[in-house]
């Protein structure tokens, strides 16, 4: 859902007011459902040249972006640059445009994109159409905005998409540049069955799913951190020991997940009461955005097709991980 980006520095260079107006405006969309690939130096250094009120803003939002990490790691690609610019800027950022392998929007300014408008240009001849080239005074005649807007939420009727889809255009696009990913949904404690043995196990459609986001979010080779937040509830008859072999078994699962993809995984279980619970919408929260998914993580059917599901690329609910925190362990019930 996080749309790519570009932002070559040269578009910065201006006092232009319309060009800052602009400006402005792209750094906002940016905060809200984009990310740009490469680091802020460059960015920073223009925007501290531009006239006061216009700084003021700029800096606020360009901290915002780096608060939220929207200035992902540097992308390499197998295509040699060889490319020649007066501004020396095509040839650094030359391979992190064939890296990408997304639609990429990149700002510029009027020089650089009169130079991409050339038959000749290596870019523009290898990318075509995965590549959009903008001028700050054109912005509002894009696409991106309306880009931005379409991937912010998804409602979904069931079978509507498959899971190569649901995958492609939010899936990936969230968990892509992301180094923590923090899963929340009271229903993966919730909703464990016993086996003909009499042991625990989760539900069929939980393990999938979960499985199906790990896969796509390994595939990030900067993964730092997977937590898993669920909840128990205290069913009528519940036996104290069922709850504690639950919550024995959501552990170890978490444990054998850390093992088979060699990354920190942590469950952390939590005891629910009927005045105590854990927050019904369910959440997938990163370093950079957080998805509300409102069915949660069984989101498969047996086809392989996604469920009715409405999906809403948000700010991160503040309290969540604190109210979850301070149910109760299940060892004090």
């Amino acid at each position: 859902m996080l749309v790519e980006t570009m932002h070559l520095p040269s578009a910065y260079e201006t006092t232009d007011e319309r060009e800052l107006n602009a400006l402005i405006q792209i750094l906002r969309d940016t905060l809200r459902g984009a990310v740009i690939l490469h680091d802020a130096d460059d960015l920073t250094s223009c925007i501290d040249r531009w006239p006061i009120a216009y700084r003021k803003k700029g800096q606020k939002i360009l901290t915002l972006l780096k608060t939220r990490k929207r200035f992902v790691s540097r992308l390499t690609s197998n295509v040699s640059a060889q490319v020649i610019c007066s501004y020396n800027l095509c040839a650094n950022l030359h391979d992190q445009i064939f890296a990408t392998g997304n639609k990429l929007y990149v700002f510029l300014d009027t020089h650089c994109s009169n130079c991409m408008s050339l038959q000749d240009n290596q870019v523009t001849k290898t990318l075509g159409d995965t590549i959009s080239f903008i001028t700050p005074s054109k912005y509002q005649l894009s696409d991106i905005p309306e880009r931005i807007d379409s991937r912010l939420s998804f409602s979904l009727g069931n079978r509507q998409w498959n899971k190569n889809k649901f995958e492609e255009n939010i899936l990936k696009p969230v968990l892509k540049h992301t180094k923590t990913l923090k899963i929340f949904d009271r229903q993966i404690g919730r909703t464990l069955i016993k086996d003909g043995q009499g042991y625990f196990k989760m539900k069929k459609g939980f393990e999938k799913d979960i499985r199906w986001i790990f896969d796509i979010f390994l595939k990030n080779s900067s993964v730092e951190l997977v937590e898993i937040y669920c909840g128990l509830f205290n069913y009528k008859n519940d036996k104290m020991y069922d709850r504690v072999a639950r919550k024995n078994f959501l552990l170890k699962w978490g444990h054998d997940y850390a093992i088979e993809y060699g990354i920190p995984v942590n469950v952390i279980v939590k005891h629910e009461k009927h005045k105590d619970q854990a927050p019904h919408a369910r959440y997938i929260i990163t370093d950079q955005v957080c998805l509300l998914i409102e069915r949660g993580f069984e989101l498969t059917n047996t086809d392989d097709s996604i469920k009715d599901v409405a999906v809403v690329l948000m700010e991160a609910p503040k309290g969540l991980e604190t109210s979850f925190k301070l149910l109760d362990d299940i060892e004090r019930t």
